[in-house]
């Protein structure tokens, strides 16, 4: 294998890389607040027709009609809640003073559904042919109906793409303006977990929601805004302590000089002959550390040379590779090096487990060029 078949990504394409990566982001964020606004604004033309059921005057006494709400007596002649999937649907079986039949499904089994008995007497109030209401005395409770019936299925989606597209919008900012190639810090997430937090809330509520909160997709948007503040407190808090553990841990590494022959997970990365594609296994404890793409590290090995120095150990940062930060359980751990020979920067990414090894075995190959 040649040098130059063998040479790793320059420092220069990696940041490119990063910064594809970062204005892709940064793409997709915008696309999805556009999408959001979009929604939202489509919600006043799907919420039509609850704001005609609101305004409809009341039918005269014995009347019904589609353009006015008509109060029906009915009796109720079963109840019946049917399991469906991790929810349960509740039904109301009703018969009038004329002998039509119906079957009203209420949103939850709490409230009316609780204090009604099959021979009792309800009112369901009908606007355009469908109950919408019913009352036992002093209860009322609005029927259940489906999100695409009204703005909670635009809102469903709309809650959930702005708040979202918002935090990775921030998360982008801080990226590109304020971390640099520092870690990921608490600052950095808190804006994407929030939005991620407040975007369930509110799409929880808009298609999952029962009573008047799943009814009403104005008061789940105030509901999203109130949730707005407790949700950055508590994202903050929580990218904090995950940022901290991270570090905490890079910093727990010791070096641990191998007893025999191992064939670790870990790449080597930089600018570097050594640095070459597919070559993710690192064999210690024979020799040089050398990376291979044998698993079993029986072939095509490239030993590391004795000018690679540790600098530090630290956890993922902004400008490492996407890989890395997408299988962190093997490669959350970064032994910064520099290659003396050029004073190059090279990177090994190693997990948790087997970084104290790469980082004993680089440790004693060093020494045993000094010594």
């Amino acid at each position: 294998m040649t040098d130059s078949a063998r040479q790793g990504p320059p420092e220069r394409t990696m940041r490119e890389t990063g910064q594809r990566r970062l204005r892709a982001m940064t793409y997709t964020a915008v696309f999805m607040v556009l999408v959001g606004a979009v929604l939202f604004a489509l919600i006043p033309l799907a919420e039509a027709d609850n704001r005609a059921y609101a305004a409809a005057p009341a039918c005269p006494a014995g009347a019904r009609a589609d353009d006015c709400r008509a109060r029906v007596t009915a009796t109720v002649l079963g109840k019946k809640d049917e399991p469906s999937g991790k929810h349960t649907d509740y039904y109301l079986r009703l018969v009038d003073r004329a002998m039509r039949t119906d079957q009203v499904r209420l949103p939850d089994g709490r409230h009316l559904w609780e204090a009604v008995g099959v021979g009792d007497q309800v009112t369901v109030v009908y606007w355009q042919g469908e109950a919408r209401q019913l009352r036992l005395g002093s209860l009322a409770q609005d029927t259940w109906r489906s999100p695409a019936s009204d703005g909670r299925l635009p809102g469903a989606f709309a809650f959930s793409l702005l708040p979202f597209g918002l935090g990775l919008l921030s998360f982008c900012w801080w990226q590109r303006y304020r971390a640099g190639a520092k870690a990921y810090s608490a600052a950095s997430a808190a804006g994407l977990v929030a939005g991620l937090m407040v975007g369930c809330v509110g799409f929880t509520l808009c298609l999952v929601g029962n009573g008047s909160a799943g009814q009403d997709v104005w008061q789940i948007a105030r509901i999203c805004v109130l949730s707005v503040v407790p949700a950055v407190v508590l994202s903050a808090v929580l990218s904090w302590w995950v940022t901290r553990r991270m570090r905490r841990m890079a910093r727990k590494v010791v070096p641990v000089e191998p007893a025999g022959r191992r064939c670790l997970l870990a790449i080597v990365h930089g600018g570097v002959p050594y640095s070459v594609p597919g070559y993710c296994y690192l064999v210690v404890g024979d020799g040089p550390p050398a990376v291979t793409p044998d698993p079993t590290g029986g072939f095509a090995r490239i030993a590391l040379p004795p000018t690679l120095t540790v600098r530090e150990v630290r956890p993922l940062t902004a400008d490492d590779p996407a890989g890395w930060h997408g299988n962190y359980k093997d490669f959350g751990v970064v032994i910064a090096c520099v290659d003396t020979n050029g004073d190059v920067p090279v990177r090994v990414a190693a997990s948790r487990k087997t970084a104290p090894l790469v980082l004993g075995a680089l440790l004693e190959a060093a020494a045993a060029e000094v010594g």
